[in-house]
């Protein structure tokens, strides 16, 4: 049985592959977080700018011959200063010039040794385009659109076998009827995690080209996060997409159209924010329903050491726990994913519609 259902996702996945929509779908996934790599790497070069100019600017000392007998120009920054010792360019002079040019700078060596240079250059800006922050940081704000473009993708892909009357002819081979359903939505989890490693497998390439850019002398970005923040952080968005993917796998399977699967879905997930919304700021007792309610518990299973990566629904002491989340979400998933197996078993299959 399982090699017959693994057999019928392959089946799918062939299907899926030759049309185009999946893959415009992929292209609005993969380039949404990229335009916060792109504009987050500018504002921190022009953070670090600043910065340059006040904090690590260039430190010019010069000496004419009248002085000291000969003209000496140099031209010091912090870098030069930051581990305590001479630098080169003043180690090379006279020792008696040697003097009068530590005495001249001594006010600027104060400095540097007192700013912690690491500290000066650590924007929070850089979060968006360092890795591994890069990574969970692009995921977590691409939640609302990767839903946006699964529900797309998944009443497509069920309501276009009702569309094109392809689903009769596929029953009348022999493939079973929860199987074949079973399948697809199979398929479009494993679509939807193989969308979000292409997404970081992106954010990661153009994180280290980004990084490549910045100036030697900001230093390394050890405390860009955690690699294992980005892997939870990815393995929760790929667990918070199959509600949604059953949630449109069932409206499309009532309405047996992916036009009018695509609008319900989407309805129910722009209108049930608006509700909650409004509803939990008049009641305080529907905080305690609102713990029950797909949006909220989304925005609360989408939490990360202690922050927020997605907002939706009620938030802070009435926001649901994320224990409490992931099953009210597995909650949705089965009993979604039943109805939509028990509907779709035995309800009769007309032909193309033509939608």
């Amino acid at each position: 049985m399982i090699s017959h259902l693994l057999l019928l996702t392959r089946w799918e996945w062939f299907k899926l592959r030759r049309r185009w929509m999946p893959w415009i779908l992929l292209a609005i996934l993969v380039a949404l977080p990229q335009i916060g790599v792109v504009s987050s790497y500018f504002i921190y070069r022009g953070d670090i700018n600043v910065d340059v100019d006040s904090s690590y600017s260039t430190y010019t000392y010069t000496q004419d011959s009248e002085s000291g007998g000969q003209q000496i120009s140099l031209e010091l920054t912090c870098a030069d200063f930051e581990d305590g010792s001479i630098p080169p360019q003043i180690a090379e002079l006279p020792p008696q010039m040697q003097a009068n040019v530590l005495n001249e700078t001594s006010g600027f060596q104060r400095f540097c040794l007192e700013t912690d240079s690491e500290d000066l250059f650590q924007s929070e800006s850089r979060r968006f385009f360092a890795v591994p922050a890069s990574i969970y940081n692009g995921l977590s704000i691409s939640v609302g659109m990767a839903i946006i473009l699964i529900i797309v993708l998944t009443s497509s892909s069920v309501g276009s076998e009702y569309s094109w009357g392809t689903l009769r002819t596929s029953l009348t081979r022999g493939t079973g009827r929860w199987q074949f359903l079973t399948s697809k939505m199979l398929l479009l989890v494993l679509a939807a995690a193989a969308g979000l490693i292409i997404c970081a497998l992106a954010l990661l390439v153009s994180s280290l080209i980004f990084t490549s850019l910045i100036p030697s002398w900001v230093g390394e970005f050890q405390d860009a996060g955690s690699w294992s923040t980005a892997f939870v952080v990815f393995g929760k968005l790929v667990y918070v997409l199959i509600p949604y993917i059953m949630l449109a796998t069932f409206f499309t399977v009532v309405t047996s159209s992916t036009g009018v699967g695509v609008s319900l879905t989407m309805g129910y997930y722009v209108v049930e924010g608006i509700v909650v919304g409004i509803l939990g700021s008049v009641f305080d007792w529907f905080h305690h329903v609102a713990g029950f309610v797909l949006g909220p518990n989304t925005s609360a299973w989408m939490v990360e050491n202690g922050t927020e990566v997605f907002t939706f629904g009620p938030q802070g002491d009435n926001a649901p726990g994320t224990l409490h989340s992931f099953f009210v979400l597995l909650g949705y998933i089965l009993i979604l994913g039943a109805i939509a197996l028990w509907l779709f078993q035995r309800r009769d299959v007309a032909g193309a519609k033509g939608d």
